[in-house]
């Protein structure tokens, strides 16, 4: 497999496993997220741009786990995909609104704390509780784009077919994609652990967490679950050019896997008295200061 390569190494962020035994993509673990994803510009002009429909609602599902670079890579490579802008590039209309699961400020352009289903329903399916500038871009039929990650499943039901089901019920016609990021969870994990020591207030997610996260995408995006989901258009970005398959378990990349062997012992040693190891000459002390202690503990009498 070939895959993306650190710039400060020339190996490949994934080395060969047979070789290196449990050790998970050392090299990618201090790469920049600006080189991940690729091939995810070639593969968005082709596959979703030609078919964003203006005459419908059109939404955009961005999924992946958190630490994946939805926000951070993909996100500014969609708002620039969207932008109308004049012959000297100066921006006259944003045609992208953004529906966040994250804790934010907002704008003219996204509104944040939108991660649960509940807040998504009264706010774009019943419109009970609308932001005015969410209003304003489904009125206009600007792209609504929702972040968050999309991995949970209760009761056999995942939660993208969820919200994929309410969209559909409220908007006729809806011209609905789900784009996942298809990344290794070590890597995402080790993205978001440093994300959660520069700023505290987003909150560190567990490594257990990012286990069931990885069972759930093998799931929804790798087990056929999608394709039970009609009338969407799913578009799949590859955190390497060849296509990435998730591994049975998500494992702490930084953990220390060796295993510690105990050290050997002679025949002719044993362990007695704690850490130190009777030989000859050990006894030989011992019994010299046992000696000088009887000979004190009488002076003292």
């Amino acid at each position: 497999m070939s895959y993306p390569k650190s710039q400060n190494d020339e190996k490949s962020f994934y080395p060969d496993e047979e070789k290196n035994g449990k050790k998970y993509y050392p090299d990618a673990l201090n790469t920049n997220e600006t080189e991940w994803y690729p091939n995810a510009k070639e593969t968005i002009d082709k596959q979703l741009i030609p078919n964003i429909d203006r005459t419908k609602q059109n939404f955009i599902l961005l999924a992946g786990f958190p630490g994946a670079g939805k926000s951070s890579v993909i996100l500014p490579l969609l708002q620039d995909k969207f932008l109308l802008k004049d012959e000297l590039g100066n921006i006259l209309e944003n045609n992208l609104f953004i529906i966040s699961g994250d804790n934010g400020v907002n704008n003219d352009n996204i509104v944040y704390g939108m991660g649960s289903f509940k807040k998504f329903n009264k706010n774009v399916i019943e419109k009970k509780e609308t932001n005015i500038k969410l209003k304003t871009a489904l009125e206009k039929k600007k792209i609504i784009l929702i972040d968050k990650p999309f991995l949970t499943i209760n009761d056999e039901i995942t939660e993208l077919k969820k919200w994929i089901g309410a969209i559909k019920k409220e908007y006729e016609n809806a011209n609905i994609f789900v784009i996942y990021l298809n990344i290794p969870c070590e890597i995402a994990y080790n993205n978001a652990i440093k994300r959660c020591e520069k700023d505290v207030n987003k909150g560190c997610i567990p490594l257990n967490l990012y286990e069931i996260y990885n069972t759930s995408a093998k799931k929804i995006f790798f087990d056929q679950n999608l394709l039970n989901i009609e009338g969407i258009n799913y578009i799949q970005l590859e955190f390497s050019k060849e296509e990435y398959t998730p591994k049975e378990r998500c494992k702490d990349p930084k953990a220390d896997e060796k295993e510690i062997k105990p050290k050997e012992i002679k025949p002719d040693e044993f362990m007695s008295g704690g850490k130190r190891k009777q030989t000859r000459r050990n006894k030989k002390t011992r019994k010299k200061t046992r000696k000088k202690t009887r000979k004190k503990k009488y002076k003292r009498r």
